[in-house]
């Protein structure tokens, strides 16, 4: 796709340049006058703006491609981002289960230690 902007752009500058050189100056098209311009002069502007154009794309096209890379560069970032945000979750959800488990299991404890207590309390009232 850039190949073909640079060809539509050079392509451009060539027909610029033909039509600067075959167009007649404006002083001459009119006849005589007392200020005298230099064919080659003109030849020499128009090449150097044409220049100029070419030169400011260039650097419009450099900038262009720099703004892709930090664009790229900040994609990476981003994914770096939610992938660290996903494990940080997966660490949450993991410890939230384990706790839970862990909680559930001295339920269970003390339940048995009161059903122990709750055996002997009985079978003592039986002996007594």
């Amino acid at each position: 796709m850039n190949s073909d902007r640079t060809l539509g752009s050079f392509s451009l500058f060539v027909a610029y340049l033909f039509a600067v050189s075959c167009t007649p100056n404006a002083s001459i098209a009119q006849g005589p006058s007392t200020d005298f311009q230099f064919p080659h002069l003109s030849m020499s502007q128009s090449i150097t703006a044409a220049g100029d154009w070419t030169r400011a794309n260039a650097d419009a096209y450099a900038r262009y491609a720099q703004g892709n890379l930090y664009y790229a560069e900040a994609r990476k970032k981003l994914a770096e981002a939610v992938d660290l945000e996903l494990d940080n979750y997966l660490k949450y959800a993991e410890t939230y289960y384990d706790r839970r488990i862990e909680r559930e299991r001295s339920k269970l404890e003390i339940a048995e230690i009161y059903e122990e207590r709750k055996d002997k309390y009985v079978e003592y009232r039986r002996n007594a």
